[in-house]
């Protein structure tokens, strides 16, 4: 299996809520960055698959009302996998819908990195955390 296909199959599996493929494709020493954001309570790097089930999934669902992730277009440059699409959030009657980036490295198989790139005020302002 390709990085590409193994990253689609994950996109699939936490869509449906399945979130132990996603760590167990981490490697050991993973670090995952997600957008230093006010008000999000998984803000910046997390190192390691039990750091980032615990303080990034774990958090999501309190984090939101509503969280969808929609992947529209997959870019693959062999170990770095780009998939572009859509996130919307809600929460207490704000929303947004924005352009979203997620970066994932690969070295043997394994994910060794992945950041995510999205508009950090338009989600601030849906956490309540900026007017």
């Amino acid at each position: 299996m390709s990085d590409l296909e193994q990253i689609q199959e994950l996109y699939g599996a936490f869509g449906r809520g399945e979130i132990e493929p996603v760590l167990a494709a981490l490697a050991p020493d993973v670090e995952w960055v997600e957008g230093d954001i006010e008000g999000l309570p998984y803000r910046g790097v997390h190192r390691g698959p039990e750091a980032v089930g615990r303080d990034v999934f774990a958090q999501i669902p309190g984090a939101y009302e509503s969280f969808e992730l929609m992947p529209q277009e997959w870019v693959d440059g062999g170990d770095t996998i780009v998939m572009l699409g859509r996130v919307t959030v809600r929460l207490d009657g704000r929303e947004s819908s924005q352009s979203v980036a997620q970066v994932w490295k690969f070295q043997d198989g394994k994910i060794t990195r992945f950041e995510s790139f999205q508009d950090t005020l338009a989600t601030a302002r849906v956490l309540g955390a900026v007017g």
